[in-house]
């Protein structure tokens, strides 16, 4: 059975905070490192850090998906004073791409 947008949509945010989390625990650990020429606390810095920017990286993410409607179009369907845009479609706008309907089933 296929998820609902908004499960994919929080799945796949999920799995970007994730993904973002480990490139930017790495850069932490090794500037650190650089600062204190000391692999442990580099390490433990590195270590607390990626569980708290992950929790704040997500809730941003939803945030950003939640509330900022900059890059997204309205459809025909929505009036200028509708502000609840959880019932609504958007339009994705890819950069390689014509924009697409979430409910298109063509492949990127």
């Amino acid at each position: 059975m296929r998820k609902s947008l908004r499960e994919s949509d929080k799945f796949r945010h999920i799995l970007k905070t994730i993904s973002w989390r480990v490139v930017g625990t790495i850069d932490t650990m090794v500037v650190s490192y650089i600062i204190t020429g000391s692999i442990k606390v580099g390490l433990a810095i590195g270590g607390f850090e990626v569980f708290t920017k992950m929790i704040l990286y997500y809730f941003h993410e939803r945030i950003w998906f939640k509330y900022v409607r900059i890059g997204r179009e309205k459809t025909n369907s929505q009036d200028s004073s509708n502000t609840d845009f959880t019932n609504s479609e958007e339009i994705y706008i890819s950069p390689t791409s014509s924009a697409v309907s979430p409910t298109n089933e063509s492949k990127f």
